[in-house]
C-alpha cells in the first residue's frame, strides 16, 4: 500500500512540475488580496529625488489616457512632475483629455506639429526634464500607486544607483481604474505577473526583461542621447543597452514589487509578440550594432519559439580548456562519457585530465589502455572520497586557461558545446558557466540552474519537461543564476584560484554551490548556457543522497556548513524573486511570503502515541518538501491532499513518527497554505501545508531513525488514518 501511494505521490508531484508557466489567475487575485497590501514601505524620506515622468502620446482612448495621468497624479511620492508629449494625435479625443490636465501643477503638456513617431516623441519630452531621474511610460499603462515611492526609497538606501527597474504584472484592454477612494486598478484585471531576478547581465543580453518600470539617471541619459528613431520597436532595449555602457552592473537595482501594469492591447506586444513583426528584426539589429560597438566575439542567434535572439560569445583567440573529470571504478561511464567527448568536440584546444581517486588494478589498466595516443592524462591518487580534492588535484595538474569540471556520468550531444560554454566563461563579468543537464534519453531536464531557497539549494525545473517554455523562457534564454551544478562547471582558471578553488571541508555535496557563492560574492555572475544540453546520468558512479540515510545525514551537516560560511546567502537568492515559492523549483507565486508563514521558531508539541486503527483504510498523497537539520532541531515541511482541499483544509492534522522498534510519537504541526496544492488543483482553498520543529535528542535513543508519516482525520472526525512516507528523520 506505501509503495503504491509513493508511485501514484511521485505522479502527482510529475504533473504539478509539470504545469510551467501558467499562473493559476486565482492564486494571483488572492495573492494580490492577501500579500501584495503587506510589501510596501512607508515612511518619511531623507532623500527625495525629483522623477520625471516622460509620457509620449499617440492616439489613444480618453479613458486609457486618463488612467494613465491619474495614476501619476495619485503617487503617494509627491515630488514627481509628468511630461505628455502628443505625437501630432489625428484622434480630436486626446488634445481634449490634455488640455484638461495642461494647467495643473507639475504637469505639462507638449504638442508635436509632426509626428515623429515614438523615439522623437520621447525624446522632445526628454529635452524638457527638470527631474535628477527619468521614468519612462507609455500613454496606456499604468502606475502602481507607490511606484515611484518605491523607486525613491530604494534610492535612499543606495544612492549610487544609476538605473532602476521593478516588476510588473498586464492589465486588460478594457480595464478601468477605480476612482472610488484610492486609485487603484480592479483586482479582475490584472494577470500575467512577472516576478523578476535581481540585476542579470546576461538575461539582459537575451531579453529586455527589465522593461517596466524603468527609472534612470537624468545625467547618464543626456550622455547616451536619447532613444534612437531606427530601433523603433525595440527603442527602450537599444536605450537601456547603450544606458548600460555608461555605469556598471552594481549601479542596477532592483525593486522586486509590482509598480507598472502593462495594458494588454490587441495592437502591443504586451497582448501578442506577433502584433509588431518589426520589432523581432529591430531587435536582431540593435544587437548585432550593440557587438561590434562593444567589440565582443558573439553571434546572435535566434531562440525558436521565443521572439529573442541569445548572445553566442566565442574563444577566438582559442585558450586551452582542461576538462578535468573525477572517476572511480566506472570505466564503462567514464569511457562513454570521453567516447562523446571526443566525438563532438570541435573546439581545438583542449585536454583531458581523469582524476582517480582509488580504481581497482583492472579498471586503471582499462583505463591506461583506453587513454593510449589520445590527448587524455591519468592522475592516481588513492584516497577516500572527496570530490573537492579531485578537482583541485586536477587542477593543479592543468595547463588550460579554463577548468571545465565534469562528471564521469555526463554524455555530449553535439558539437559546439565547448566553444558556447569557453566564449561565455571569457567575459569579464561572468564567473562560473553551466549547462542544462537533461536526464538520459528523455527531454526531462535534470538541472537548468540551482535556486537557493528556503529549504536549500535546489536544481530548477527538476523533471519537468523540456519540449515547455517555463517562466519568461528561463530554461530557453541565457539567465544568471546564484549557482550551477558542479556536475558541468566552467570557470577562469584565474577567477577559479582567485576565490580558493573547491573547499575540500565540502568532501560529497554543496561544494559547487560553496564555489558559485565564493564568486558570487566576489561580484562575478553565474550564468546557465540554455544552448548547451548534455545527459546526466546523476551520480550513477556514485549513489544519489537522498537514498541512504547517512548520505542524508551528512547532506544536512555539510548545507549547515554551507550557511555557516556564507549566512548573507541563508534563504536568500538574488536571482530568484521572494514573491515566488521558497519550497518549489517551478517559479510559481509564493502564497505564504510576506508574513503568512513564516518558519517556527519554537519546538512543536509531541507525545508517545500508539496507532491501534487501521492506517491503510483511506488513499491520499502526502509529500514531505524538506527535513531540514539545524543542529540538534529538525525542521519538516510538506503538505497532503486526499482529493478535496475545501474538506482537507478542515480536517485535523498531525505528523507521526515511527522509530524501527515500532515505537510512535504524535506531534503537533504548524498549518499554512499550501500554493503547490493550490497551483496543482486549482483551488482557493487549500490550508494543508504543515510545518514541525523538534527536537531529536527528546527521541528514544534506542531508535536511530523515525519514519515520517502524516496523520488526518477522517470525514466523521472520530476516524484516523496515517499515510506513510519515504522520508525519516535520523538522531
Amino acid at each position: 500500500m506505501v509503495r503504491r501511494a509513493a508511485r501514484k505521490a511521485k505522479r502527482i508531484i510529475k504533473r504539478i512540475l509539470r504545469i510551467g508557466n501558467y499562473q493559476n489567475i486565482d492564486v494571483f487575485r488572492q495573492w494580490i488580496e492577501e500579500v501584495e497590501p503587506t510589501v510596501w514601505n512607508q515612511g518619511v524620506l531623507s532623500y527625495a529625488p525629483l522623477i520625471s515622468v516622460v509620457v509620449p502620446v499617440y492616439n489613444v482612448s480618453s479613458q486609457m489616457l486618463r488612467d494613465c495621468i491619474d495614476s501619476v497624479r495619485e503617487q503617494t511620492y509627491e515630488n514627481w512632475e509628468i511630461i505628455l508629449v502628443d505625437d501630432h494625435s489625428s484622434w480630436e479625443n486626446v488634445r481634449q483629455v490634455l488640455s484638461e490636465y495642461s494647467d495643473m501643477p507639475k504637469i505639462r503638456v507638449i504638442y508635436r506639429e509632426e509626428n515623429g513617431n515614438i523615439s522623437e516623441a520621447t525624446n522632445t519630452g526628454l529635452a524638457q526634464v527638470q527631474g535628477e531621474f527619468i521614468a519612462f511610460m507609455d500613454c496606456d499603462d499604468v502606475l502602481a500607486p507607490q511606484a515611484l515611492y518605491e523607486v525613491a526609497y530604494l534610492l535612499n538606501e543606495n544612492q549610487e544607483l544609476d538605473f532602476v527597474y521593478s516588476d510588473e504584472d498586464k492589465i486588460t484592454e478594457e480595464c478601468q481604474a477605480n476612482r472610488e477612494g484610492t486609485f487603484a486598478i480592479p483586482v479582475k484585471d490584472r494577470h500575467t505577473p512577472f516576478f523578476k531576478p535581481d540585476w542579470s547581465p546576461d538575461a539582459f543580453m537575451c531579453l529586455n526583461y527589465t522593461n517596466h518600470l524603468s527609472v534612470y539617471r537624468t545625467e547618464i541619459v543626456k550622455e547616451v542621447g536619447g532613444l534612437r528613431t531606427k530601433y523603433n520597436g525595440s527603442q527602450d532595449y537599444d536605450f537601456a543597452l547603450r544606458f548600460m555602457e555608461h555605469t556598471t552592473n552594481r549601479r542596477v537595482g532592483h525593486v522586486d514589487k509590482i509598480l507598472y501594469h502593462w495594458r494588454e492591447r490587441k495592437e502591443s506586444v504586451a497582448y501578442d509578440p506577433n502584433s509588431k513583426p518589426y520589432a523581432l528584426e529591430v531587435a536582431k539589429k540593435l544587437k548585432e550594432e550593440m557587438i561590434e560597438r562593444r567589440g565582443l566575439h558573439a553571434d546572435v542567434e535566434y531562440v525558436e519559439g521565443e521572439y529573442q535572439y541569445r548572445l553566442v560569445y566565442h574563444n577566438d583567440t582559442g585558450e586551452k580548456v582542461s576538462i578535468i573529470i573525477p572517476s572511480k571504478d566506472n570505466f564503462d561511464i567514464l569511457k562513454h562519457c570521453l567516447d562523446t567527448i571526443i566525438e563532438f568536440t570541435d573546439y581545438p584546444n583542449y585536454e583531458v585530465i581523469v582524476v582517480d581517486n582509488g580504481s581497482a588494478q583492472d579498471v586503471q589498466d582499462k583505463i591506461n589502455a583506453y587513454i593510449d595516443g589520445k590527448n587524455i592524462h591519468y592522475i592516481y591518487e588513492k584516497q577516500s572520497f572527496n570530490f573537492s580534492h579531485m578537482c583541485n588535484l586536477g587542477a593543479e595538474h592543468a595547463s588550460g586557461k579554463y577548468f571545465l569540471f565534469l562528471n564521469d556520468d555526463i554524455g555530449i550531444l553535439h558539437q559546439g558545446w565547448l566553444d558556447r560554454l569557453a566564449g561565455h566563461a571569457a567575459q569579464e563579468h561572468v564567473g562560473a558557466v553551466g549547462a542544462k543537464l537533461l536526464y538520459p534519453d528523455s527531454t526531462d531536464i535534470q538541472h537548468d540552474g540551482v535556486l537557493n531557497l528556503t529549504c536549500g539549494p535546489s536544481h530548477a525545473f527538476s523533471h519537468m519537461d523540456d519540449a515547455q517554455s517555463y517562466y519568461f523562457a528561463r530554461n530557453r534564454v541565457e539567465y544568471d543564476w546564484l549557482a550551477v551544478t558542479g556536475a558541468c562547471l566552467m570557470v577562469d582558471r584565474a577567477k577559479f584560484y582567485e576565490v580558493g578553488g573547491f573547499d575540500e571541508e565540502f568532501p560529497v555535496a554543496y561544494n559547487d554551490i560553496d564555489l558559485c557563492f565564493k564568486l558570487a560574492e566576489a561580484g562575478y555572475y553565474n550564468v546557465c548556457r540554455n544552448d548547451v544540453t548534455l545527459y546526466h546520468y546523476e551520480s550513477v558512479s556514485r549513489g544519489l543522497d537522498n537514498q541512504d540515510d547517512e548520505k542524508m545525514l551528512r547532506l544536512a551537516m555539510e548545507r549547515s556548513k554551507l550557511y555557516k560560511n556564507h549566512p548573507a546567502f541563508e534563504g536568500y537568492d538574488p536571482f530568484y524573486n521572494r514573491n515566488l515559492g521558497g519550497y518549489n523549483i517551478s517559479f510559481s507565486i509564493q502564497m505564504q511570503g510576506a508574513g503568512d508563514h513564516e518558519p517556527l521558531q519554537t519546538e512543536s508539541s509531541m507525545e508517545d502515541f500508539v496507532i491501534d486503527f487501521d492506517t491503510e483504510s483511506i488513499n491520499f498523497m502526502a509529500r514531505i518538501n524538506s527535513v531540514e537539520y539545524l543542529n540538534s532541531l529538525v525542521r519538516v515541511v510538506g503538505w497532503f491532499y486526499t482529493g478535496s482541499l475545501k474538506v482537507d483544509g478542515k480536517r485535523d492534522l498531525y505528523l507521526v513518527l515511527r522509530g524501527e522498534s515500532g515505537k510512535c510519537y504524535r506531534v503537533d504541526v504548524e498549518r499554512f497554505v499550501s500554493e503547490e496544492s493550490r497551483r496543482t488543483y486549482d483551488s482557493r482553498y487549500g490550508n494543508v501545508g504543515f510545518e514541525i520543529l523538534i527536537d531529536k535528542n527528546k527521541l528514544d535513543p534506542k531508535d536511530q531513525k523515525y519514519q515520517i508519516g502524516v496523520m488526518i482525520s477522517g470525514d466523521k472526525r472520530q476516524d484516523w488514518f496515517v499515510q506513510w512516507t519515504e522520508r525519516w528523520i535520523l538522531r
